[in-house]
This record gives structure tokens, C-alpha cells and sequence, in this order.
């Protein structure tokens, strides 16, 4: 069954919480001295598109050899996403991203995984891989989300200037509303395949 763009571009935006994950940017980039600031955000946001598009060529398969059901993928994907949202509701200060320190050169941890290619992220897309067997679609999703992420990491630390912390805090808070809805349509997507094909019989 294939996804439409929107749905799969939304939701892996919203996973990536670029606007959320400004301020932990900010944080961990005051340490990279400033010859190589873009260098080094730069790196991090193509490390992390490799090991997103790595995961939607890989994951489809390693779905399909654990044969598991379209009903399976549909309820673990709006678990996923509904976690996900929670996390950022009721963020903790044990949260990873909460407790990050200024690095001098950054490589892969933390920036480029786990801010941007989070493990929900990874295990998302490989669902979705999964459930869409239009790979343009996919990998159009994919990217159009990465770019628009981007663009807002790159200009993190006036987007920090300009909203705040409370401000950031109640933005991110309302694009997690959104990704619970998004979480609550694929459950009940599941759930009605479920009934169509073991219950209907």
C-alpha cells in the first residue's frame, strides 16, 4: 500500500524536530571554532541524509525477511510516532538532548545522530519502506524533509535569538499535537486492517 508524499514528508519533518533541536545545536556548536562552524554543520546534516537513505534501501528487506504483517508495521509505526510525541511533551531533564556540552569537532554523535537521524527516525523510515513500495515517493519524502530540517539547523542560532527558549519550548509543543494525530491515524489504520482481515472471516 503506498503513502501519499504529504503524510510521509510531514511526519519525517516532524520526527526530525528541526525547531526543537535548534537550541541543542546551538549548545553543542558554540565549541566548533568558527573557521569551521559550516564545515562541520554542514558534515553532520550529510552524515545524517546518508544514514536515512541508507535505512529506506536496507529496511524494506529486513521487514520482509522477519515477515511481519502490514498490521504490525502500521500499529508499531503510530506507536512510534505517538513515543516520539510524548517524548517532546514531556520532556525530562534526563532527555540526551538536554544535557549536551559545547565539542570542538563534532563527528556523528551527537548532531548528525542522535538530534537529526534519531533511532525513531530510522526505525520510521524503515516502515515505511516497508508499507510504500513507490521508492520516488519515498526518497522524495525523505529528502524534501532533510532539506527543510536543514535549513532551519542552519540558521539556528538566530532562531534562538529570535524565539527564545519559552518560545522554542511552545512551538515544538504544538508541532508534537500534530504528530500525534498523525501517530493516532496510523493506529487506527491498523487497527482497521486488523478487523478487515482476522475478523471479517
Amino acid at each position: 500500500m503506498n503513502l501519499c508524499f504529504g503524510t510521509m514528508f510531514l511526519t519525517l519533518f516532524l520526527m526530525i524536530d528541526a525547531v526543537g533541536n535548534t537550541a541543542s545545536f546551538h549548545e553543542v556548536m558554540k565549541g566548533v571554532p568558527p573557521k569551521n562552524y559550516w564545515k562541520v554543520l554542514c558534515r553532520e546534516l550529510l552524515i545524517a541524509l546518508l544514514f536515512m537513505l541508507a535505512i529506506d534501501f536496507l529496511g524494506g528487506p529486513i521487514v520482509d525477511q522477519l515477515e511481519v504483517s502490514e498490521v504490525t508495521v502500521r500499529l508499531t509505526t503510530g506507536l512510534i510516532l505517538l513515543l516520539s510525541a510524548l517524548w517532546v511533551l514531556f520532556a525530562s531533564p534526563r532527555n540526551v538532548r538536554l544535557r549536551l556540552k559545547p565539542e570542538e569537532n563534532p563527528l556523528v554523535v551527537p548532531l548528525a545522530i542522535p538530534l537529526i537521524a534519531s533511532p525513531a527516525v530510522l526505525a520510521t523510515i524503515m516502515l515505511y519502506s516497508h508499507i510504500s513500495g513507490d521508492v520516488v515517493c519515498r526518497l522524495q519524502a525523505i529528502f524534501f524533509a532533510w532539506v527543510l530540517s536543514s535549513l532551519i539547523l542552519l540558521i539556528n542560532r538566530q532562531i534562538v535569538r529570535f524565539f527564545g527558549h519559552n518560545g522554542l519550548v511552545a512551538l515544538e509543543r504544538l508541532l508534537a499535537l500534530i504528530l500525534i494525530m498523525l501517530a493516532i491515524q496510523q493506529i487506527m489504520l491498523g487497527i482497521g486492517l486488523f478487523q478487515k482481515i482476522y475478523l471479517a472471516k
